[in-house]
């Protein structure tokens, strides 16, 4: 039972029995884990299925709205948001004019064609600013969908189409970021690269890696797990060592810090 108890004349505060204080510490930390926390979670819960049993089975199976199109008896693993980048500049088009308008100016005199000239020279600026950020080349997001996970690869489903990407189509891939995916293929229009930012991201890094790069450092020595994702998940009661025997060895402290 909860005590009351006063201290030096203060209002009385409730002091709860160390069970309790523990198990309303669960679960407040259990309420502050992220969609990516979990995301990340089932990443290595999945990569441990492929190291025990070289397969998911039928374990993990989502329906997706579209048959695979990858290989024979194609399953999905998860679906998640996401937001596809590209490091490019925008195609700059401005219907607008600076020129003044004959008509305001036949009417207007004194501070109020004061005022006209002064505002036109403030849009002036204020589009010479658009258009030099947007011919910046910078990641910029191009299309946005849901993305579909299986084993053989992924698929952007977007408002316009399906885009499936094979393993095998992607040539280098790197995480940049917590939920960031930076990848280089051959697409059906030529050579591109991605940024594609997604909870999911993480999964798809270490899918790929296991096929196309099983080598790769990012990947091997478990720097793709965020900063802290270990601390924060320990707090909430579930350690790494449940998740993974790949990577149980990583002490929380040491996992590597990847820039937002």
């Amino acid at each position: 039972m909860p005590k009351c108890t006063r201290e030096n004349n203060k209002v009385a505060t409730w002091s709860e029995s160390k069970p309790t204080q523990r198990r309303n510490m669960a679960r407040t930390k259990k309420s502050d884990i992220s969609p990516h926390d979990s995301a990340v979670a089932f990443a290595l819960y999945v990569n441990d299925l492929l190291d025990r049993d070289g397969t998911t089975g039928d374990t993990i199976q989502w329906a997706a709205p579209f048959p695979g199109q990858l290989g024979p008896k194609e399953t999905f693993l998860t679906q998640a948001p996401f937001q596809l980048r590209e490091f490019t500049a925008l195609q700059w088009r401005d219907g607008t004019s600076t020129a003044q308008s004959p008509g305001v100016a036949a009417i207007l005199t004194g501070s109020a064609a004061d005022a006209v000239v002064m505002g036109q020279a403030v849009g002036t600026i204020i589009a010479s600013s658009r258009r030099r950020d947007a011919e910046t080349p910078q990641w910029r997001v191009i299309d946005s969908g849901l993305v579909y996970i299986s084993i053989l690869g992924f698929y952007m489903q977007t408002a316009r189409s399906i885009l499936p990407w094979p393993w095998e189509s992607i040539q280098s891939g790197e995480l940049v970021g917590p939920g960031m995916f930076k990848f280089s293929g051959e697409s059906t229009s030529g050579a591109v690269t991605y940024i594609i930012e997604s909870d999911m991201a993480e999964l798809i890094f270490t899918l790929w890696s296991r096929i196309v790069h099983p080598v790769n450092p990012q990947f091997t020595s478990g720097a793709w797990i965020p900063t802290g994702w270990a601390d924060h998940m320990e707090a909430a009661g579930l350690t790494i060592q449940r998740l993974t025997r790949r990577w149980s060895s990583i002490a929380p402290s040491t996992t590597k810090t990847l820039p937002r």
